[in-house]
Formats: structure tokens, C-alpha cells, sequence
């Protein structure tokens, strides 16, 4: 017997991020929500525990798994359980990547949160949600959300280091284009070209509120604090934005630091023809998705 999961990817639809504090950590206030785009996460039982991470050929961009096992957070995820169970589990765990790594789309938090969700049903361990959450904590600050995402909730005002989340209703499924641009964007670089542009920056709690509370949402309302810093640090990304703003004459967003970026589109019809006409006339990659709807 075997369990499938998708594990969707997210998106920073406003992100407003404060100084850092004496310890060096960024205060923000971001709305986050998942995506119908994601990877797959299959379980089944074998005689010892095992990972395989793959790209499918439907993956955003050209990638390959180039990190040890014991390093992947789907691994680390698998080990938790273990500690806290008290007893290993010999799970085959096969995760076949269609989000790309290290482009602000939480892909490997969203593996993780994925892991600990279908184990938890697929070996009936009755954790509850909390539970749930308190390892997903310790494995990274993206990861509380995905199991929220994953229960029904993909929808979230996220606050304080963004480890506060908050559910923020999403009645509108929004059309949109993701755009691999072919290079990334380290979040460390970003976070300090952020500090030298804005020495003094304070979170902007109710311009993300204002945003949430507008929907249905606008091509040209999502913002982001640190889209122009990602840019300031890697030139290349911003001229892969102008090209694209160029190209389809509608706003061009970035999710996180980068270096995803994302359009919005006003259906599925539209998302896809942007879609396509980047692929075509830039030859980026680039997929129509939306966002997921609350259950």
C-alpha cells in the first residue's frame, strides 16, 4: 500500500519586513498562501527507512539533486517522528520535484510539512495538529505554515519572525503565472542589501491587512520589501524582470528574496497564454497555476 500527497508551493502575495532586532532577526508581517503547483510525496513500507528525490520532467527550470540526503529536510522531518515515537519507521519516501530549490517558493519546507502530515496518517500515529506543528518549527520557519496549507487552511497572515500565523480567509482563487528566471537568488545577500537600502525599516502591519482584506486582488497590488534589494543583489534577476515586464506589459512580482517570480492573471485562460508567451518569445520556464481554495 502506498499514500500520494501533493506538496504545493507558496507564495509571499505582500511581504513588509522591519530591522533587524539586537539578534539579528527580521521582524515581517507577510500574507502567505499555497499553490495547486507542487511536488509529490509518495510513502509506502519497506525494511529500512529511504529517500529518493527526483526532478520530473514537468519541473520549473533545469535542476538536479544536488544535496545529500541526510541533509534534506523531508530526511530530518522522518528522523523527528522517529524521536518522538520512540521507534524508527522504514518508510520509502520518494519526492518527485517540481518546485524549484532555493526559489522563494518553500519547497523543501513544503516537503517536510508534507512528510509529517501523510506519515502521521499513513501510520496512524494520531498526532494532533499541534504536535504536528511543534516539529514542523524546529525544522524551519516556512514549514507551520505548509501544515495548515495541508489541513485545509492554505491561507495565512504570517507575523512576529513568521512563526505567527494567523488564518486569513481567501474566498478567491487567484489565476497566476510562475517564472523560473534561471538564477537565484541567495536569501543572505538579499537580507543584507535590505539593511544598507532600509537601516530604519519598520513592519507595515496594516498595508498587509488592507491587502488581504481586499480581494479579489489585483495584478498590481502585491508588494514586497525585499523585491528590490533581491534585484540590487543580483543584477541578473532584475534584468530577467524587465525583459518579462517587457514582454507581457503587466506587473512582474517576486515571491520571498527571490528569485521566483509571478504574475497575476485575471483566469486560467489568460494564465496560461502568459504563460506560453514567455516560454515562446523568452524561452524561460514558466507554469499557470493558482492558488489553493480554502476547504
Amino acid at each position: 500500500m502506498t499514500l500520494t500527497r501533493a506538496s504545493p508551493a507558496k507564495l509571499n502575495l505582500a511581504l513588509s519586513v522591519g530591522a533587524p532586532d539586537a539578534n539579528g532577526y527580521h521582524p515581517l508581517a507577510s500574507w502567505m498562501v499555497a499553490t495547486e503547483f507542487h511536488d509529490t510525496l509518495t510513502l509506502e513500507h519497506a525494511d529500512r527507512p529511504s529517500l529518493d528525490v527526483r526532478f520530473a520532467s514537468d519541473a520549473l527550470g533545469q535542476h538536479t539533486v544536488d544535496w545529500p540526503s541526510d541533509k534534506d529536510l523531508t530526511w530530518r522531518a522522518l528522523l523527528l517522528l522517529a524521536q518522538h515515537t520512540g521507534h524508527q519507521h522504514p518508510l520509502r519516501i520518494t519526492v518527485e520535484k517540481r518546485i524549484p530549490p532555493g526559489g522563494g517558493l518553500g519547497g523543501g519546507s513544503g516537503n517536510a510539512a508534507t512528510l509529517l502530515v501523510a506519515a502521521n496518517q499513513y501510520l496512524d500515529l494520531k498526532l494532533s495538529d499541534t504536535t504536528l506543528k511543534s516539529h514542523a518549527a524546529q525544522l524551519g520557519s516556512d514549514v507551520p505554515f505548509f501544515i495548515d496549507a495541508l489541513q485545509g487552511r492554505p491561507s495565512c497572515l504570517a507575523t512576529g519572525y513568521g512563526e505567527q500565523l494567523t488564518p486569513a480567509p481567501h474566498p478567491h482563487p487567484l489565476s497566476l503565472v510562475l517564472i523560473w528566471p534561471g538564477i537565484g537568488a541567495p536569501t543572505g545577500p538579499v537580507y543584507k542589501t535590505f539593511d544598507q537600502l532600509n537601516p530604519n525599516a519598520a513592519v507595515n502591519l496594516p498595508a498587509v491587512r488592507n491587502l488581504i482584506n481586499s480581494q479579489p486582488l489585483g495584478h498590481d497590488q502585491p508588494f514586497n520589501d525585499l523585491a528590490r534589494p533581491a534585484m540590487h543583489a543580483q543584477p541578473a534577476l532584475r534584468d530577467q524582470h524587465q525583459r518579462i515586464t517587457n514582454c507581457i506589459e503587466r506587473p512582474v512580482h517576486i515571491t520571498g528574496s527571490g528569485s521566483t517570480l509571478y504574475v497575476i492573471a485575471r483566469d486560467d485562460s489568460e494564465a496560461h497564454t502568459i504563460a506560453t508567451q514567455i516560454t515562446d518569445r523568452l524561452k524561460l520556464d514558466a507554469v499557470a497555476t493558482k492558488t489553493l481554495a480554502d476547504q
